[in-house]
């Protein structure tokens, strides 16, 4: 009888021939092709940031010959490129954008919602296209990243499209993307290649709505614990005029939450600023009272009346520098808050007097650091001159 069960020897053969078939497919780590390498740029602007993938040719052929002036318009066709290679139907070749790269797509990969050329863009990662021209580009970003090249593209994923200005560039061998501008929410990416470069503008339409749900995730994490967090985000909003609301709440929270909180001269001041920026002054100034109660130390007086002569508040500014050379009297940073604010209210001869005695009780290194300083409001004040106050936009001050 002849057995229906294939043999074991058959059964061997067939497995090695399918082994074999598939390591056909199977590669080991080997060089890109063409010897492109693969590139990566970031950039952050604050909380976001901007990354592009791509695959880097060069000017100088596989063969070494110099492509300089044959780059554009030529390797890279201005247009649409009219490449057949793995279309279903090679006489009806399906128009494609360059890939702005070699190899695999080049992509652009955002953490938050962004604005490019002033058009907006979701968050994501994107297949980068270009259509080249001689006084005018269009990039196109596509839902399709992990594509091979343009062989592939349909802009019916397109999401994206708007127009750049080329310009000429410094020579670059290989092809780069590089970020030439660095701004707080903002930032230009350029494409830089031969003998050209094409900017491409980016901005985040609301750089503090970005911080905002930072710090809101911030504050549902393990940072909730530490009232210096709550602080921190409060001020976060003073500083810059925003979620004023918010900014109240939280203060509150960095000064009475439930084993947390931290009622402390920083802490109060913060919530009165809150209050002043929102118009509630009487609140404000009857919180600044209890807070002068908890000042911890000489400095936070000094920057505190400091900022009244800047506000040009003096009856305040001389009650807490006042107060704070009763609490301080051999301090010499006491003697000079007097001095300026007996200067900032005209009485040269009081503030020359308290001048004298800083620059006389000073230590020799803090004399050293701060000479200058020193010498300038010492002659301002002898030539009966209103002192000036230099304060950093926190609030801190610059100089003593």
């Amino acid at each position: 009888m002849i057995s229906t069960k294939p043999s074991i020897t058959l059964l061997a053969t067939l497995l090695i021939l399918l082994v074999s078939s598939l390591s056909i497919w199977a590669q080991v780590a080997h060089p890109p092709e063409g010897d492109n390498q693969r590139s990566k740029v970031c950039q952050w602007m604050g909380e976001v940031e901007v990354c592009v993938t791509y695959n880097s040719p060069n000017v100088t052929s596989p063969s070494g010959k110099s492509r300089r002036g044959e780059i554009w318009g030529n390797l890279i066709p201005y247009g649409w490129n009219q490449d057949r290679w793995m279309e279903n139907d090679g006489e009806h070749p399906t128009p494609k954008p360059w890939r702005g790269g070699a190899n695999e797509n080049t992509t652009l990969a955002i953490s938050h919602n962004i604005l490019i050329e002033g058009k907006e863009l979701a968050a994501g990662v994107y297949g980068m296209f270009f259509l080249p021209g001689e006084r005018e580009w269009q990039l196109i970003l596509s839902k399709d990243s992990n594509k091979w090249g343009h062989y592939f593209y349909n802009e019916k994923n397109d999401v994206l499209r708007v127009k750049l200005v080329p310009e000429k560039g410094e020579y670059r061998e290989w092809l780069t993307y590089d970020f030439t501008t660095k701004k707080p929410d903002s930032t230009t990416l350029a494409l830089l290649w031969e003998d050209l470069k094409v900017p491409i503008h980016i901005s985040i339409p609301n750089i503090h709505k970005v911080y905002i749900e930072e710090i809101k995730k911030d504050l549902t994490s393990s940072k909730m614990l530490y009232w210096y967090n709550w602080h921190e985000a409060a001020k976060y909003c003073f500083y810059n005029n925003v979620e004023l609301e918010l900014g109240l709440r939280w203060a509150d929270k960095a000064i009475n939450q439930d084993w947390i909180g931290n009622a402390n001269f920083a802490t109060l001041k913060t919530k009165a600023d809150l209050l002043h920026a929102l118009k509630r002054d009487h609140e404000a100034d009857s919180i600044m009272q209890f807070a002068i109660k908890y000042s911890g130390g000489v400095f936070e007086l000094h920057n505190y009346g400091r900022e009244l002569l800047e506000k040009m508040k003096l009856d305040e500014a001389m009650k807490v520098l006042k107060l704070n050379a009763t609490k301080y009297p051999d301090y010499w940073v006491t003697q000079l808050g007097l001095a300026r604010a007996y200067g900032a209210s005209g009485d040269f001869k009081t503030a020359l007097k308290y001048a004298y005695a800083a620059k006389k009780i000073i230590p020799k290194k803090e004399l050293a650091m701060r000479h200058l300083s020193l010498k300038v409001l010492i002659e301002q004040l002898e030539k009966k001159q209103i002192p000036n106050v230099y304060l950093w936009s926190s609030g801190c001050v610059q100089e003593y």
